[in-house]
């Protein structure tokens, strides 16, 4: 029973609100030495409310503090301009799938002049 009714509860939040969901909280994954995995999620809305992600919060994230080590470019902060709220929603939502999921380098996300202009070319 408790399964249909939290079934029925995400089938309710519309597109926007499933990605606000997501983004107000995200997965901390543990490796253990024998090779399994615990995944936590902490609840903060970081990755929601901010249109600055510092590359020092990432690396606070324990499966992404390796990436963040690694990460040795001067640009240590990706902004969120674009002037709708409900696109600049969307593409935080990429980027944040990009980063937990599919594990892309911080160079991918935060260095890199497309998406100056990919911002730019939306507010216009």
């Amino acid at each position: 029973m408790k399964k249909t009714i939290l079934r029925t509860y995400r089938e309710e939040l519309s597109f926007h609100e499933r990605l606000e969901q997501e983004l107000s909280a995200y997965p901390e994954k543990t490796i253990h030495t024998d090779g399994s995995i615990n995944v936590k999620h902490v609840n903060n809305p970081y990755f929601l409310v901010n249109d600055k992600w510092n590359v020092d919060f990432i690396g606070d994230i324990k499966q992404l503090k390796k990436l963040a080590e690694n990460y040795n470019h001067s640009t240590q902060n990706i902004h969120f301009k674009i002037k709708s709220s409900t696109v600049n929603l969307e593409v935080k939502y990429f980027w944040y799938h990009e980063l937990f999921y599919a594990e892309k380098a911080l160079v991918t996300i935060f260095v890199g002049q497309c998406w100056s202009v990919f911002s730019k070319f939306l507010n216009e």
